[in-house]
């Protein structure tokens, strides 16, 4: 039996190493797929995927028509990932989180040929917030997936009780974020990053959410083309808070003041602040590229926690105990905001009041609070591998057939963004 595992992110990648450990190799072929520009991954990804135990052979990368594609939730990226599923004809398919690209692959398997049934892994995280973007791609995910994870009891609940939920088959278990984690930890490496002084204190922070990176005129227009943006709803240029990315930027430069900041930039990031003309005000802010997992681990073990607007960071520093300063309006891993966790927004005044309250944290010196329970983990990742299977085996072939009518519910869904 074959399982594809469609990966779209380094967060994914994280999430599927974790299921691929709890899957038996000699029940389930599982296959990686990337869907994304396969030079954009560069020699820190290619790294991270030896690290996590994943075999190369087993990665197939996908290279969409634009680099920015698969990250929007459009019908032009999901007759895209039909045509490819078609090719790749899995048995089962594995979708991660609740953003665009996982919306579209979702929206993918009904434009292909064989109607694949998916299981959405980490299903049911609610924003509260129905123009998040994260909140539009579980509508979708939720709406037509077959089977669903999650690790949490409200959300397990209400995937059960929704009208519109496609399949009750709910498993809830251990979440993959936090499951990678305790499987690696003991594997980090403290990198060598120039300029950065270990005898000081030091967080740790990334920006890689499109509603601050692609307000960026010139570097949106690069990347996607007129005529793809007229096929879905992509964002137009000029979307959001034009001040969100130069707010960030000023309110790290004050941050960096009191301590230093280790910002870590992903290429789309990067190219975003070229475009700005942006560089490091002081040497207290030290830039440096995606770092190979083990080292990222190792990267964030030693720091003093975390300003990101990356949610799956977010869950990673609360599971070791360290602070958090989010860099947007809200979280759909609401679980994550422990009393060390602020939400800053992107205005500079909310970004420097939430710093304000975490400053304690953040410049004095503190133990990671961090104890893995690897036998529990492994345990529970076995067990999820059994429902993965269960579920790939016992489909019901007329379950597509009787959600003809949530077909046309979800071409809807993007009149929900507008």
């Amino acid at each position: 039996m074959e399982v594809v595992s469609v990966i779209a992110g380094h967060e994914h990648l994280n999430k599927a190493a974790a299921i691929d450990y709890g899957l038996p190799r000699d029940t389930l072929d599982i296959r990686h797929t990337m869907l994304d520009l396969k030079e954009s991954w560069g020699q820190a990804a290619q790294t991270s995927i030896s690290q996590l135990g994943l075999d190369r052979d087993d990665i197939q990368w996908i290279e969409p028509p634009h680099a920015q594609l698969l990250n929007h939730f459009s019908s032009s990226a999901a007759e895209y990932v039909g045509k490819r599923l078609d090719e790749l004809a899995p048995d089962l398919l594995l979708l991660y989180g609740d953003l665009p690209g996982s919306s579209s692959s979702a929206l993918g398997t009904w434009m292909s040929k064989g109607r694949f049934p998916f299981v959405h892994i980490e299903s049911g995280l609610r924003t509260g917030n129905m123009r998040d973007v994260e909140e539009v791609g579980r509508l979708g995910l939720d709406m037509s997936a077959h089977a669903h994870t999650t690790h949490l009891a409200e959300a397990y609940a209400q995937l059960r009780s929704d009208s519109y939920v496609a399949s009750n088959n709910v498993f809830l278990g251990i979440n993959p974020i936090t499951a990678i984690l305790d499987l690696h930890m003991s594997h980090r490496q403290m990198p060598d990053i120039a300029g950065l002084n270990m005898n000081r204190p030091y967080i740790v922070s990334t920006i890689h959410r499109e509603e601050t990176l692609l307000n960026n005129e010139h570097f949106f227009a690069k990347h996607v083309s007129r005529a793809d943006r007229t096929t879905g709803n992509f964002p137009e240029i000029g979307d959001g808070d034009q001040e969100a990315l130069p707010n960030i930027l000023n309110a790290l430069e004050a941050i960096s003041k009191d301590v230093q900041v280790v910002f870590i930039q992903y290429g789309s990031s990067k190219e975003a602040l070229t475009r700005l003309g942006w560089e490091p005000p002081n040497k207290n802010i030290v830039c440096t590229n995606t770092l190979p997992f083990h080292e990222y681990l190792g990267t964030l073990w030693d720091s003093r926690g975390v300003i990101t607007d990356s949610s799956g960071l977010l869950v990673e520093a609360a599971h070791l105990g360290k602070p958090a300063l989010v860099l947007r309006k809200g979280t759909h891993h609401r679980d994550a905001l422990t009393p060390k966790a602020r939400i800053g927004g992107v205005g500079y005044s909310d970004i420097m009041d939430a710093y304000q309250n975490l400053q304690p944290y953040f410049t004095k010196e503190q133990s990671t609070s961090f104890e893995a329970n690897v036998e529990h983990v492994e345990a529970e990742l076995k067990r999820l591998g059994r429902f993965l299977i269960e579920t790939a085996n016992g489909r019901d072939i007329g379950w597509f057939g009787r959600m003809a009518i949530k077909h046309e519910q979800i071409f809807h869904l993007r009149h929900v963004t507008r």
